[in-house]
């Protein structure tokens, strides 16, 4: 079963997917305020396959069912954008005064449209925000955004290559899971310790200090 799959099975899983995978970058675009509503989008530059994607949402799948982590559904336009409309009517008018006419009503931004098309699905958003709010491999940026007079802060980051992000995460959790084993492994010891091992403390303690005294005749 996936949920009792170790971080070091997942680790030997996700380097064996890197030795004959490309890099997979992955970008997020969001707006000030509603950053657990941002767009992912993988492989935007074209260089992977849709086999490769394929293979890194299904882990993504099983390491965030590991971590305990529950699936995110792709957001609105309203929810990513509370601007949206307002944006769409703006192309809608300026399209209007140049002579033509187009129809954005149904229009979504690029990202949140149909899931492995432009969109991600919700256990892959869900994989990539842990990686983005725990890791340090994702780069962010900031930048501004006007319409209609209104002044928008959006943000923007990407990864480079979410295999290595992902590996990095992984080998994290191992090194965390192998501590939390050893330091409780330690304590049991310490809890089971028999009365014999205070005892023999207490004679190391006598032998020490009956050797200082016999090299100071003198107590001193």
């Amino acid at each position: 079963m996936v949920q009792d799959l170790s971080w070091g099975e997942l680790l030997h899983e996700i380097t064996k997917i890197r030795q004959s995978a490309t890099p997979l970058p992955a970008h997020w675009f969001a707006v000030e305020h509603h950053e657990d509503n941002g767009v992912w989008v993988l492989g935007i530059d074209g260089s992977s396959s849709e086999e490769e994607v394929a293979t890194f949402t299904l882990f993504a799948a099983r390491a965030m069912e590991k971590a305990g982590l529950r699936p995110i559904p792709v957001p609105l336009p309203s929810e990513h954008d509370p601007q949206w409309d307002l944006y769409r009517q703006f192309i809608e008018d300026g399209t209007r005064q140049r002579g033509e006419e187009i129809d954005l009503s149904n229009a979504v931004p690029y990202g949140l449209g149909d899931i492995d098309r432009d969109a991600v699905d919700p256990c892959t958003r869900a994989w990539l925000e842990e990686l983005r709010r725990d890791g340090t491999a994702f780069q962010s940026v900031e930048g501004t955004f006007s319409i209609s007079g209104q002044k928008l802060k959006t943000l923007g980051g990407e990864f480079k290559d979410v295999y290595q992000a992902t590996s990095i995460y992984c080998k994290r959790r191992l090194r965390n899971e192998i501590g939390a084993r050893l330091f409780t492994g330690a304590g049991e010891r310490e809890r089971t310790a028999p009365e014999g091992g205070l005892e023999s403390n207490a004679q190391a303690t006598h032998l020490i200090a009956n050797m200082v005294n016999e090299g100071c005749p003198n107590g001193g």
